[in-house]
């Protein structure tokens, strides 16, 4: 049995001996699944109804500060030589943020190989920790390089730190390039990594070239770079990444203060002492220590430290006042510092050396002591408290100097210079370096009432926001309680926060609209003010934003919302919120979904796609319906609208907008959905109530495409639905895509019945489809046919071939003409394809695009010219010849022109058959004559039957500059009729020599007169059904595919 399976049965037999103090310990998904398996009832969802009762759970937040996590990839282990490594970290600790020590010693020996495994923690000291992380294989990190599978097992160790501890917003700090890899490869969470450059690598012996390349690399990816000296400024200023230059330090009180007790193993000590703490190793100048031993026998000379790798020095060894001490505890420096008469840096001039900033050159400052060098470049600016040689003789000179004494000014500017150079202070620097590396967050947080909610927003923006750089814009409504004081309050004692008080409600959008005007993030985050916010939550939400541009709006998960971003909660009051959120987000971690709306409770976006979008619309007032409206408007800009799975907050949920009358509310909402809907012509859509039933939609998707044709998955976006009495473009296109082997989805907002199948297949490859276009987010490059009025439903799709249909001039589409223009001009510029109807649309987009195809309307030939077809004996048995007509009936049909024919043939019938789209059939009186016939909208079934009634078939529209940019669909369709066909002359019309063109309304009744003359004679209808043959959809599908497909049709 698997020690998680036993976890599992211990959790569930815990639970069901009600011991659930102890369950809780049991990770939140585990716990949830085992209720269920035990049989226990699932806890009260904790949504809160009323301020008071959220003040009344909670309480007030655990006031705590957050700051970015610090994973150190170090260069030596903790308990080696104490120096800027520890130091460093143990200032960044000082200042709130917790040390994640990645352990060299562990990878040595070996110890804990279990690639992936959760890496074993310890506590070094006050927040620091040793991580020992599973590997797959022991490796020295100064010989060997990090193979794939120990950076692998690296990672993963990592990663499950990152889940267990919490870990959302970090940085790497790299001091050695042995880590380079794995530290890069952890910026997929929107981790930063610092290089912290501290040696000239090329300078010891063990580095080899492609650990040099390795730094090379880092130097170039990395966010920013830190270097300890000049050298190694220059070195690396081939970076474009910032590059900062942090000097070492000292702890100043740890060797100003040293203990009056004498050190253990002190020897006898004669005459002045000359001494020296550190490594002694390659770069160690004996010479100059030998030419002062030999001259100076009196002196005692106390050499603390390792030589491991230092050159040959036996013969110092065996002088009897020259002692070498080995290694002492960082702890015992200061007592052993205080016996030194003068303290030395004897180093060879090397490359390795002149990058090199030591330590103890500031330590030994601390304790007030003269200093004698070599010449090293990082001292030189301090010449008057160094004092520096270049060879023995000069060496034993300043010594011998030294010794005469220092007075009390130059110990006191020795002192001075340690206080001044603390580790404290480069802590600071190196925390704003660290802190640097994140992008500004703006938050804007809009208030109206609701202290309580208020109080407990702010409190946990700022105990559990660990995003360093962030400011929050608070703008007050015109509160009447105790709200405006309390911000200013607030505002008083934050520099981070900046406060608008209105003196009245300005409503939700214009109050947001204020906050983003004095925003001056990098990112924007609109955020509600009856939020409560668990730790990380920022970050999960712009991780994902940096890591895909094409996101463009982005929120979290919550507990109280109305459409697929609500999910259970399992904590029972706000006291469970952190810890339900941690797991929850572990459980859903990376995981995005597409969301047609982001309610405003907390939306996410990059500034660049507020500046491309602009504003919240102020026309919808107090609130509702501006998030759908910025959804909509981000989606047109070509963005994506996600939801991440990943985080979570918690939301009280209509804090506001609780304290009106229902009455008020529901007003409000028609009024706002009216807004909305007039704005887009579009009907509002009720939100999905379930982000499950999205991901269910998207998998049938995937099902379908997996077993469908071996062509093109080809999607029209919802436009003039299927149902309808007048078959358009779309449909024919849809049905003749779907016969050349192609998988078509039409997608309607709705069926006629809302309970039917969310899919049908109404014709072969032809699904209609009512879900949500964001479950359609994981089809890949899809083709998709746009209108001008839908054109933005295209940003939906993952890299999309847009075939842009200009099929009529925009007039005839109504709505807000202004919004039809701006998409008509951008699909233009921007689709893949642009198709136009007729010569004259030809003519208005060729000079932008030069590549516009033209493909007029076409006919399903079948259907038309079917052999034996009945006449509709309701049309058929009316008195003389039938002049027809079938399609919208609007103002483009001249029905003066009708009038008169009627008028000067009374013995004929006039009949109409479709809507009155507007309301002018109605308007003209043809009705009234009893002899024209307005017979109302047929299906497209009964069309064929009806055409075969009409003794004449007409196109009877007023020529003007919108009936010259239409090919009618009715005159490929009278063609396959095979009967008699009259039209004015429309420029598209005039193009078939098979039908007759009256030339103006004095030759209208003449054609009609040699059409009825001329009847159906069987060569006349092999000739118009010849020249129909001509124009099929599947012939006009095909022209298109032609341009955009990939696949090949049948």
């Amino acid at each position: 049995m698997t020690q998680q399976r036993i976890y599992r049965r211990l959790g569930g037999v815990l639970l069901r001996a009600g011991q659930e103090h102890i369950g809780r310990h049991i990770p939140y998904p585990i716990r949830t699944r085992l209720r269920k398996m035990v049989g226990l009832p699932p806890k009260p969802r904790p949504w809160v109804v009323s301020e008071e009762g959220l003040l009344a759970t909670t309480g007030k937040i655990e006031d705590r500060a957050a700051s970015v996590d610090i994973i150190c990839f170090p260069i030596i282990d903790w308990d080696f030589r104490f120096q800027r490594p520890q130091q460093l970290m143990r200032a960044l600790a000082a200042r709130g943020h917790r040390i994640f020590w990645i352990d060299p010693d562990s990878l040595l020996t070996g110890a804990h190989l279990e690639p992936g495994a959760a890496p074993r923690l310890s506590l070094i000291e006050k927040g620091i920790f040793r991580v020992k992380p599973g590997m797959a294989e022991a490796c020295n990190l100064y010989t060997d390089t990090l193979n794939e599978a120990n950076q692998a097992a690296l990672v993963a160790s990592l990663r499950e730190l990152a889940r267990r501890e919490g870990i959302s917003t970090a940085a790497s700090i790299v001091q050695l390039p042995f880590w380079s890899d794995a530290a890069l490869a952890l910026r997929d969470r929107g981790w930063r990594v610092l290089y912290d450059c501290m040696d000239d690598h090329e300078g010891f012996a063990t580095n080899d070239a492609e650990m040099i390349g390795r730094e090379k690399r880092l130097a170039e990816d990395a966010d920013a770079i830190v270097v300890t000296s000049r050298a190694l400024a220059t070195k690396l200023a081939f970076s474009a990444k910032p590059l900062h230059r942090i000097p070492n330090a000292g702890d100043f009180d740890h060797f100003a203060n040293p203990s009056p007790e004498s050190p253990a193993g002190l020897p006898k000590i004669e005459g002045p002492v000359i001494g020296y703490f550190g490594a002694i190793s390659a770069w160690f100048d004996f010479d100059l220590l030998r030419d002062a031993a030999a001259k100076h026998p009196e002196w005692t000379f106390l050499l603390i430290g390792s030589t491991f790798g230092a050159p040959q020095h036996d013969d110092l060894k065996a002088l009897p006042h020259v002692h070498f001490l080995g290694e002492k505890p960082y702890s015992e420096l200061p007592a052993w510092l205080a016996r030194f008469d003068v303290a030395t840096i004897p180093f060879q001039s090397t490359p390795l050396i002149e990058a090199t900033d030591p330590v103890k050159a500031y330590e030994y400052m601390a304790a007030g002591k003269p200093v004698v060098t070599s010449d090293l470049p990082e001292l030189r600016p301090h010449g008057n408290l160094f004092q520096q040689a270049n060879d023995p003789a000069s060496f034993t000179r300043k010594l011998e100097e030294a010794l005469e004494g220092s007075d009390a000014t130059v110990v006191a500017a020795r002192r001075r210079f340690a206080r001044e150079n603390s580790w404290q202070s480069r802590g600071a620097a190196m925390a704003d370096i660290v802190n640097d590396m994140f992008p500004k967050i703006s938050i804007i947080i809009v208030t109206w009432n609701n202290l309580g909610f208020t109080r407990q927003c702010l409190d946990s923006l700022r105990a559990n926001t660990s995003w360093p750089c962030w400011e929050a814009i608070l703008v007050d409504n015109g509160s009447t309680d105790e709200t405006p004081a309390y911000l200013e309050e607030q505002a008083a004692g934050e520099p981070r926060i900046t406060l608008v008080l209105n003196k009245e409600n300005r409503g939700f959008a214009a109050a947001n609209n204020q906050g983003l005007a004095r925003a001056s993030g990098d990112f924007l985050v609109l955020l509600n003010n009856d939020t409560v916010l668990p730790r990380g939550w920022l970050s999960r939400l712009i991780h994902n934003l940096e890591a895909d541009p094409e996101i463009g709006l982005i929120g979290p998960v919550t507990n109280n919302v109305w459409n697929e971003a609500r999910q259970d909660a399992g904590y029972r009051d706000l006291g469970g919120l952190v810890e339900f959120a941690q797991s929850w987000g572990n459980e859903h971690e990376d995981m995005l979904y597409p969301i047609d709306v982001l309610a405003m409770y907390c939306v996410a976006m990059p500034r660049a796609v507020y500046q491309k979008i602009g504003d919240l619309d102020e026309r919808y007032g107090i609130g509702m319906f501006e998030d759908d409206d910025y959804a909509h408007r981000v989606r047109a800009a070509g963005y994506r609208v996600s939801c991440a799975e990943e985080a979570y907050i918690h939301h009280a949920g209509r804090a506001s907008f609780r304290k009106m009358a229902d009455a008020k509310y529901r007003s409000l909402h028609e009024e706002n959905r009216k807004i909305y809907e007039d704005k887009w012509a579009c009907n509002w859509r009720p939100h999905e109530g379930n982000r499950h039933d999205t991901a269910r939609f998207a998998a049938e998707i995937t099902e379908r495409i997996a077993k469908g044709p071996r062509g093109e998955v080809v999607i029209f976006p919802p436009n003039i639905g299927w149902a309808i009495d007048l078959f358009q473009r779309p449909h024919q296109l849809a049905v003749a895509l779907g016969q050349l082997d192609h998988l078509v989805f039409f997608c309607l907002h709705d069926y006629d019945d809302p309970e039917g199948p969310r899919f049908r297949e109404i014709a072969p490859n032809v699904i209609l489809s009512s879900v949500p276009l964001c479950a359609f987010d994981g089809v890949q490059s899809p083709i998709v046919f746009t209108m001008p009025y839908n054109g933005y439903e295209a940003a939906y799709f993952r890299e999309a071939r847009i075939v842009y249909e200009s099929v009529d001039v925009l007039e005839v589409f109504g709505g807000p003409q202004e919004r039809l223009r701006r998409e008509h001009a951008r699909l233009v510029r921007e689709a893949d394809l642009v198709v136009a109807t007729a010569d004259r649309l030809v003519q208005e987009i060729v000079e932008i695009r030069p590549d516009v195809l033209l493909v007029p309307n076409g006919v399903d030939f079948d259907h038309f010219a079917t052999a034996g077809v009945i006449p509709e004996a309701s049309i058929d048995h009316l008195p003389g010849p039938v002049i027809g007509y079938f399609g919208a009936l609007a103002r483009w049909v001249d029905y003066e022109l009708i009038r008169r024919t009627a008028l000067a043939r009374p013995k004929w019938s006039f009949v109409l058959v479709g809507p009155d789209h507007d309301g002018s059939a109605a308007a003209s009186g043809l009705g009234e004559l009893p002899n024209v016939h307005l017979i109302g909208p047929r299906p497209y079934a009964d069309l064929p039957s009806i055409l075969a009634a009409f003794d004449v078939a007409t196109i009877p529209f007023i020529v003007d500059d919108l009936t010259n940019a239409v090919s009618p669909l009715k005159l490929f369709e009278y063609m396959a009729g095979g009967g008699p066909t009259v039209t004015t002359a429309m420029q598209e019309c005039r193009k078939e020599n098979s039908v007759r063109v009256a030339q103006g309304a004095e030759d209208w009744l003449p054609q009609l007169d040699a059409a009825v003359a001329e009847g159906r004679s069987p060569e006349r209808v092999h000739q118009l059904r010849q020249a129909a043959e001509r124009h099929t959809w599947k012939a006009r599908a095909a022209a298109i595919l032609s341009r955009v497909a990939i696949t090949e049709s049948v």
